[in-house]
């Protein structure tokens, strides 16, 4: 008996498929342009799969089957237009990328927004329709702190993107010295999926731009946010895009604002250049606000030596990322970076599979 596939639900795609013996054949209209694929399959328990996809490379692409879409383990085994897979299960799903989806932005606000640090902000007022700014600092007399911008996922095929936002808010939410140090400075407005129509639609192709008029977008509301903040008297401090690749290696942070030395510390195989991205939001920020600084991050499944990197990895390039921002807005943050760990951080910032920790503990 043929298995059953199918990518009818949110954030699925997949444009065709057929089976001939134990090899299915995936169809992806544009495999150059929009390489990603996300779908469910049945009746597979015990068996072992092969899987073409005609004009794709997925040596080092980060194929990934999961059974209860939270935990994700590589597929066997990647070549040149396929992979193969043995299933322990009748049911899986398979994603090109390890996905992050709207439900899961919207399980992980539930969590954040029961933090006395995180204050969640609709861009256009529809909590469950539009992007989510999660707002953070220590409240109380904040609205004279500098502000720093973070807006991940430009594009719906860069999930990796999200998971290092979810690390980075994850991390300012947190017990932890340097997390206490910033919040008391700073606000932190962090947008950790932005283009969340095209991530519904199982999109892939940038949809998103901050050129022209932003007026009734996602983007616009987060320019109304950027003006009322300056206009009241808060100076933006820094502005950072989180973006990510596909496939392939690879690691590269651009800012004109920091040494190399500094970036090493956090990022210590990184490629550091100086070009933020015309088309970014921090390049767009930068421009109507030329004295704030600015940082792009583009990160990438795969890291040194071509390993293979989980959502546990990524959301620890999320904590990274906020040093480094310290490291940029002049913080003395390395020795506090040095301190012990609360004993409840890694309900925080998990960095094991869920079947092998204890429940998270409560943020309260």
């Amino acid at each position: 008996m043929h298995p059953f596939i199918s990518a009818d639900f949110q954030n699925g795609k997949l444009d065709g498929w057929s089976v001939t013996s134990d090899t299915i054949r995936l169809e992806i209209k544009d495999p150059e342009d929009e390489p990603w694929f996300y779908f469910v399959i049945q009746g597979v328990d015990q068996q072992t799969w092969h899987f073409d996809l005609p004009g794709l490379d997925l040596k080092q692409a980060p194929v990934s089957v999961s059974y209860d879409r939270f935990d994700w383990i590589p597929a066997d085994s990647r070549h040149a237009n396929g992979f193969s897979h043995r299933f322990d299960q009748d049911a899986a799903v398979v994603s090109l990328t390890l996905p992050y989806t709207n439900n899961m932005l919207y399980e992980f606000s539930l969590w954040a927004r029961r933090s006395p640090h995180a204050d969640l902000i609709p861009l256009g007022g529809r909590h469950l329709q539009d992007p989510l700014c999660l707002h953070i600092t220590d409240f109380g007399e904040w609205e004279d702190k500098a502000v720093v911008w973070v807006v991940a996922r430009e594009s719906p095929i860069q999930a990796a993107g999200s998971w290092v936002a979810e690390g980075l808010i994850r991390f300012l939410v947190s017990p932890h010295p340097v997390a206490k140090q910033l919040r008391q400075t700073y606000r932190f407005c962090v947008v950790p999926l932005l283009d969340i129509a095209g991530v519904a639609q199982g999109e892939s192709k940038r949809t998103l731009s901050w050129k022209g008029s932003l007026q009734g977008t996602a983007m616009g509301h987060i320019e109304q946010m950027i003006k009322e903040q300056v206009q009241s008297g808060a100076r933006m401090a820094l502005t950072v895009t989180v973006t990510a690749r596909v496939c392939g290696a690879g690691q590269s942070i651009a800012t004109s604002h920091i040494g190399e030395d500094e970036i090493a510390r956090w990022f210590a195989h990184a490629t550091v250049t100086t070009d933020i991205g015309a088309d970014s939001f921090s390049a767009w920020a930068s421009q109507l606000y030329p004295k704030s600084k600015c940082l792009t991050l583009e990160t990438a499944w795969f890291g040194p030596e071509s390993a293979l990197k989980s959502q546990y990895d990524l959301l620890q390039e999320g904590r990274q990322l906020v040093h480094l921002v310290g490291e940029i807005l002049g913080e003395r943050i390395r020795e506090t970076a040095a301190s012990e760990d609360p004993e409840n951080m890694e309900s925080y910032l998990p960095c094991r599979p869920r079947r092998e920790r204890k429940a998270d503990a409560s943020l309260l």
